[in-house]
Order: structure tokens, then C-alpha cells, then sequence
């Protein structure tokens, strides 16, 4: 695997993939950053309530399921502990998995997220304004 130079790998987010997102998450939310100049795109990133589609949906960090590689384990911060996931597994939920979905009403999802030297700055707005909100 190809790595930046600070030591991250980056993935391009494919157009089916987004389009599915803008299309499937409700409701939906997000900032964009545009040069002022030209006006042209230097980043995005949105933001929906986080739902699921499974009954026996649970958080747990060291379930094989979490999809944490193990050589993720030792290059990555990670919720050893699992406390993260006990706080999230403690969330409020309600709904239909064959309708509209579990939806988690307390926890936010960052679903897409696209940057020009801007991804920082977009993902802490995005904390500042759901921190505000109370979310």
C-alpha cells in the first residue's frame, strides 16, 4: 500500500458510492469550501444521523466484524479498551431495520468527506456545529 508522506494512505471515493450517499442519507447536512477567486471546489464533507439496517447490529471494537485489521491495531489509534464502543452500545435507537432503518438520533455520521489541503478544517466545523447543537 502506497502511503502520503505524513504516514497516511488515502483512497478515492468512488462517484457510485457518493451518489448512493447523497441519495440514501436522511437527513443530510454538510459544508463545502470554494476558492474565492473562481469559485471553484476545494472540499466537501456532509453529515447524516448514523442508522443501520440490522437487528442484531452491536458495538464492539474487537469483534472480527469491525473490520480492524491487525496490523491496524498497532499503526492506529483504536478503542482498545472498548470504551467507545460501551458509550456508543448505550445510545438511544429506535425504528425498522426493513423501513426506514435503526436510526442512532444522538450520533452523527461524517459520510462523506473530500479536501484540497481542507479536510482539518471541514471535519472540525462539522464538531464545532454538532457540539453546538448538542448533538
Amino acid at each position: 500500500k502506497e502511503k502520503c508522506s505524513d504516514g497516511t494512505q488515502t483512497k478515492p471515493l468512488g462517484l457510485e458510492y457518493m451518489a448512493d450517499r447523497l441519495d440514501t442519507d436522511d437527513p443530510i447536512t454538510g459544508y463545502q469550501v470554494r476558492s474565492q477567486a473562481e469559485g471553484w471546489l476545494q472540499g466537501f464533507i456532509t453529515t447524516t444521523t448514523f442508522t443501520v439496517w440490522q437487528r442484531n447490529f452491536r458495538w464492539d471494537s474487537h469483534a472480527p466484524e469491525s473490520g480492524m485489521a491487525e496490523d491496524d491495531l498497532t499503526e492506529r489509534k483504536w478503542d482498545k479498551d472498548n470504551s467507545l464502543s460501551m458509550e456508543l452500545e448505550a445510545q438511544d435507537r429506535s425504528g425498522n431495520p426493513d423501513a426506514e432503518g435503526i436510526i442512532f438520533p444522538n450520533v452523527a455520521e461524517l459520510s462523506l468527506l473530500g479536501g484540497l489541503g481542507c479536510g482539518t478544517r471541514l471535519v472540525n466545523l462539522l464538531i464545532e456545529q454538532l457540539e453546538a447543537g448538542g448533538k
